[in-house]
């Protein structure tokens, strides 16, 4: 901790202990749980992806896609898995999307991805 703090004041900078993590073993950044060389999305988010209900329209789409694609680093594929429902989201599409089959495919695959624990290391 010494030394943390020592480079700190020879750089110039400060730090305050109420803003300090010091000794914790994992902490939260941007939507990441980040410790132990692991990277894992924070579980807040990732249930809040997988209780989404399907998308009616091309925004709700867009806003899922957002969300998931996120976390794109832990869904392997994901651009191929996603196809589908990029593919609602062209110029000439109507603004309520036809639900197909392969939408709701990748729909849940997406989803069932981010359920399996994913990790980074």
């Amino acid at each position: 901790v010494a030394a943390v703090l020592r480079s700190l004041w020879a750089a110039g900078l400060t730090a305050h202990p109420k803003k300090c993590r010091i000794g914790w073993q994992e902490t939260t950044y941007l939507g990441y749980t980040i410790g132990n060389g692991r990277v894992k999305p924070l579980v807040g988010k990732v249930q809040a992806l997988t209780t989404c209900p399907p998308p009616a329209t091309k925004r709700q789409v867009r806003q899922f896609l957002g969300l998931a694609g996120y976390y794109r680093w832990f869904i392997p594929h994901f651009a191929s898995v996603a196809a589908p429902l990029t593919g609602l989201l062209t110029k000439d599409s109507p603004r309520r999307v036809v639900w197909t089959q392969n939408c709701e495919d990748a729909f849940q695959e997406l989803k069932a991805s981010l359920c399996r624990g994913p990790v980074l290391y």
